[in-house]
């Protein structure tokens, strides 16, 4: 259900706060797959989005191989596509724009792909 996804990304998010061997089990490719189909699931539910959004912000946090891996992963498309389908809602905003400027940050192909994909447009509105 939607409340059991948004809980679970809330536990998820949570975790990546820990240091260590709780990041190294958190940050894997499989999350990423998970929370890039989950957000393609409950793509109505502004709560489930903001709270994925806030997890994969603190993925791309983390380095600039994680960062990598989003953009291979298509977390760059389900963002987008968050910012697009929730406008109004603050926290998908808030949470989603930090995720593109964090991909932004490791060059300027980044920076093509997030403008390419309709970044620009969504941090405009």
């Amino acid at each position: 259900t939607d409340v059991t996804c948004r809980r679970g990304f809330q536990f998820l998010w949570a975790m990546l706060s820990g240091y260590g061997v709780v990041q190294e089990h958190v940050a894997k490719a499989d999350m990423i797959d998970l929370a890039v189909s989950s957000m393609q699931k409950h793509e109505k539910n502004a709560n489930v989005q903001a709270q994925i959004c806030g997890f994969l912000w603190t993925l791309s946090a983390l380095n600039k191989k994680m960062k990598k891996m989003l953009f291979k992963k298509k977390a760059l498309d389900v963002v987008v596509r968050a910012l697009q389908l929730h406008v109004s809602v603050a926290k998908v905003q808030k949470n989603g724009l930090e995720v593109l400027r964090s991909l932004t940050t490791i060059g300027s192909e980044a920076r093509r792909r997030v403008m390419e994909a309709g970044g620009a447009e969504c941090a405009s509105e």
